[in-house]
Formats: structure tokens, C-alpha cells, sequence
């Protein structure tokens, strides 16, 4: 089935090559067909939060990096809860959003973040890159790889990529991607 779903990520064009537009530096992992490294990150009150662990019991995940500075990030993060969270939930998605600089550029600490979270009503985990390292290692960062969207199975093997706003083919994407309402 993998490669059914690999191949729908490349015919939608979520990702590209290493080297071409889209594409990330070759080794960043976070190419489609990738294996996302495991990573243990604070949530906005302090409590460790793995991938491996928001993976766990979903049938896919949705990484989303983002940046206080950025207004798509902003503006994403006001209709995540219901346009993405909501819909496809109860499907078996799963979402992590990383935070790694606040609106003035600085790292992101636990005080911005419990703000982003309440802001926009997040009930899914938020976490702090304060670091960068996860956001860097994914390829995010400057104003054009952020909001940075990555969907994994649940083995956390890349299954589409996209930066900037959300894309119009994530939807179609996450309906082809997941079952039914359980």
C-alpha cells in the first residue's frame, strides 16, 4: 500500500527531488519516502512530547512547523483546530504543531507558546524547538519553507510535503489517505 501512497503524493506534486523546487538538501529526512527521526520536544507546560507517541494509535500524523513571525503561520493556526483537527481526527490523524521562533524572531519559549496555543484553541500538542533543531533538521525556517506540512504514516515514513500556506491539495490528500469516520 506505501507505494500507492507515495505515488499519489507525487501525481498531487506534494514533494520534490532533492535539488528541485520543493525539495529539501539530501540527508534533511524529510523528503517524501523519508523516515522522519524520532524527536521528544516540550509542550507549551513543560510535559515531553515524542512523535512516536503522537503517532501512536492514529493512522497518520501531520507535523506542522511554525513561526510566531509568520502570518501564514498565524493565520493557519486560527483554522487548524477546525479545519484540520476536526475533520480529520476522527479519521485516525494525528497533529503536532513545533514552534521555534516567537513573533519578534527570538526562540520559542513556554510562555509564547501556551499564548499560540490559547490564541487559536489548539488541543493537540504544541512544542517548543526553541533550538531550531527539529525545524532546521526538516528543512524549515526562512518566510518561504514556513508553515512547513509534513504527513507521515505511523511509522513516521514521509508521505507528502508542502511549505507555505496550506496547499489546496492537502485535503484531497488527507480524504485519499485516511479511512473512513471510525
Amino acid at each position: 500500500m506505501r507505494p500507492v501512497l507515495l505515488a499519489l503524493a507525487a501525481t498531487l506534486g506534494c514533494a520534490g527531488p532533492a535539488g528541485e523546487p520543493g525539495g529539501f538538501p539530501p540527508g534533511s529526512g524529510s523528503r517524501v519516502g523519508d523516515r522522519l527521526a524520532d524527536f521528544t520536544l516540550p509542550d507549551c507546560d513543560g510535559n515531553a512530547v515524542r512523535l512516536a507517541d503522537v503517532l501512536a494509535g492514529g493512522e497518520a500524523a501531520l507535523v506542522v512547523v511554525a513561526a510566531g513571525w509568520c502570518a501564514s503561520c498565524v493565520k493557519e493556526a486560527g483554522t487548524l483546530e477546525r479545519d484540520v483537527a476536526d475533520r480529520w481526527g476522527p479519521r485516525g490523524l494525528r497533529i503536532v504543531q513545533v514552534l521555534f521562533e516567537d513573533a519578534l524572531g527570538a526562540p520559542a519559549g513556554p510562555q509564547f507558546c501556551r499564548e499560540w496555543r490559547d490564541r487559536f484553541g489548539l488541543s493537540f500538542p504544541v512544542v517548543v524547538d526553541a533550538d531550531a533543531a527539529v525545524a532546521g533538521a526538516l528543512g524549515a525556517g526562512g518566510a518561504a519553507a514556513t508553515p512547513l506540512h509534513l504527513v507521515t504514516d505511523r511509522e513516521a515514513v514521509v508521505l507528502y510535503r508542502a511549505a507555505g500556506p496550506v496547499p489546496p491539495d492537502l485535503a484531497p490528500f488527507l480524504d485519499a489517505l485516511l479511512p473512513p469516520e471510525r
